[in-house]
């Protein structure tokens, strides 16, 4: 039914949720009626009939829906939407905004809160966003996303601006906010050969992955209203010092 990869994510993400729910191999052998080593055996070999893997997740308090989604959406690679949709979302900001929590897996609750759209305002940007195939629209602007997660940007596209906006943004912010808990900003520029520099881009991508999969650990293992979106925004390169110090611009 699952390919070896595919049943690899789900019993890695089984063990995750044992080691946070703090919960042994014994303890799920009870649950299920089976020994420990049986239970030791499964999670060796990584194969077992969908009703033991509902009794699996019932013991974890998991939905086994929600489990496969989140496998999906690791063995994913991030996608595009088409070039007509990001241009349709640069020309309405609003609707790009909501859509941006949408993914971030907000509650409708909470985006309205974020974004103080009244019901029926709530509603037409949600009616934009289905008539874009991004999501689909149900009752009392409940909504399911339609497209694969992740998407990837098209940095370059048309929603250059909006997407540089928005981290420029975010950078004042964390900027003038360094002094608060929970914040963090730090700058740094220090003459390093290019491997060293190389060995810093390394660490960057083993940062940004394991930030997703905490992120994703997280989601899965707790209810929605416990977690609070956070963001990790890095950059490194070599130092454009007349561009960005200097503004292109000789010293007379």
């Amino acid at each position: 039914m699952w390919d070896n990869k595919q049943r690899q994510a789900i019993f890695g993400l089984l063990k995750n949720a044992l080691k946070a729910k703090k919960k042994t191999y014994k303890e799920l052998a009870n649950y299920i009626g089976t020994s420990e080593l049986t239970v030791k055996r499964l999670f060796r070999n990584q194969d077992c009939k969908v009703s033991r893997l509902i009794e699996i997740c019932d013991f974890l308090d998991l939905n086994l829906e929600d489990l496969l989604t989140m496998q999906q959406r690791q063995n994913n690679y991030p996608e595009y939407l088409p070039e007509a949709t990001e241009e349709t979302l640069a020309n309405d900001s609003v609707a790009f905004g909501v859509f941006l929590l949408i993914i971030s897996n907000l509650t409708e609750k909470d985006i309205q809160h974020f974004t103080s759209l009244s019901d029926s305002q709530f509603y037409l940007v949600l009616r934009k966003l289905e008539q874009l195939n991004l999501i689909v629209l149900g009752s009392d602007n409940q909504f399911t996303i339609s497209v694969n997660l992740p998407i990837a940007w098209r940095l370059h596209g048309h929603l250059a601006k909006a997407l540089k906006t928005i981290n420029q943004r975010y950078l004042a912010y964390c900027f003038d906010n360094e002094h608060q808990p929970e914040h963090t900003y730090t700058s740094n520029g220090r003459l390093m050969t290019p491997a060293s520099a190389a060995l810093i881009r390394q660490k960057i991508d083993e940062l940004r992955t394991y930030f997703h999969h905490l992120a994703t650990q997280d989601q899965l293992f707790y209810a929605t209203e416990k977690l609070s979106i956070y963001k990790l925004q890095i950059a490194h390169s070599p130092f454009p010092v007349r561009e960005v110090v200097f503004f292109n611009k000789l010293i007379e």
